[in-house]
């Protein structure tokens, strides 16, 4: 067996290698397509050619797996290059050619690159800005757009975990049908309340509300602060969801968005610490399940930590669990 460099002319071969996956079940991704595995894998804005390699048989034509990596080239505020690690995004194998130790090949020649580079620590994680799209299983049609980690029942989990990979946390992948969705009249009576009280809740408007920066810094949510900074660039932003005590933003969720697929998609919700316990979030969610089927998403996913006290929210809002994934790191 031979690895090297992956090239663009390897396309082929990796989608062809990664449908196969999926089509027998051992992968939960969504079918692949050259383009979008180029826009995924090769033009990131974090991509370098060394940490995408391909495996291939003695005559170098047929192609027994591959692997990719990253890492970060940009970083979120906060973020350098010694406190974030390197990021395994993929390690494929033929199922032809699997426990052959092709993928114990691939992945020890990415980690001897991400220490070669100074890296200590791979994980696999929802924060590899490399997104892979995920199906719902019996669900058709259901997607959601990254995958947090690796599927818990999945050949790829119990592969990480003989290489030394840790489990960090459980993260659950949640789904909700949006067909007939209202808004509960126990939220109606907690929207109202919360007006009595001095919290507006609705959509951010710039000449009323004001602290995106703030709620940011006590929430700590360095991913959320640039996705709503992204967007509010934008020329046509997307609408997005506050709470306001007297124009200061306590609360938001959103960006709101339906991609084509029907899903409707946000980045986050979070409340300021000193607005806790007043039902703030129940309401900026529900009313967020509200935009969404207003402006005709059929679904919407999101995943969370197992142990993530908001899982009761979830939960009464009526999302079901589709899969586990286990995040994952080792040192290197």
């Amino acid at each position: 067996m031979k690895i090297r460099i992956f090239s663009r002319e390897d396309v082929p071969k990796a989608v062809a290698l990664w449908n196969a996956c999926v089509s027998n079940g051992q992968m939960l991704y969504a079918p692949m397509t050259d383009e979008r595995f180029c826009q995924v894998f090769l033009e990131s804005p974090h991509y370098r050619q060394e940490y995408m390699i391909a495996a291939f048989d003695q005559k170098g034509q047929r192609m027994a797996g591959f692997g990719a990596g990253l890492l970060k080239r940009s970083y979120l505020q906060g973020e350098n290059f010694d406190n974030t690690p390197a990021y395994v995004t993929m390690v494929l194998v033929d199922p032809q050619r699997q426990r052959q130790g092709i993928g114990t090949r691939i992945l020890k020649e990415l980690e001897h690159r991400f220490q070669t580079a100074g890296k200590r620590k791979a994980a696999i994680t929802y924060r590899n800005p490399a997104a892979l799209t995920w199906n719902i299983p019996g669900r058709a049609g259901i997607q959601h757009n990254n995958a947090p980690g690796v599927f818990m029942d999945s050949p790829g989990y119990l592969f990480f975990e003989s290489q030394g990979y840790r489990l960090i946390r459980v993260e659950e992948g949640m789904y909700l049908p949006l067909a007939g969705h209202e808004l509960p009249e126990k939220i109606r009576k907690r929207q109202e309340t919360l007006r009595k009280n001095g919290i507006e809740t609705g959509l951010f408007d710039p000449e009323k509300h004001k602290g995106f920066e703030e709620l940011f810094d006590a929430l700590g949510g360095e991913v959320w602060r640039q996705t709503i900074r992204d967007n509010l660039k934008r020329g046509n932003p997307l609408p997005v969801l506050v709470a306001s005590d007297r124009g200061k933003i306590v609360g938001f969720a959103g960006p709101i968005d339906r991609e084509e697929n029907g899903r409707g998609w946000f980045n986050g919700i979070g409340t300021h610490p000193d607005y806790e316990g007043q039902g703030i979030a129940s309401v900026l969610f529900y009313c967020l399940m509200e935009k969404f089927a207003s402006i005709g998403a059929q679904y919407s996913t999101l995943f969370t930590d197992e142990e993530n006290p908001a899982m009761f929210l979830y939960r009464s809002a009526g999302f079901t669990t589709g899969a586990r994934f286990g995040v994952m790191e080792k040192e290197v």
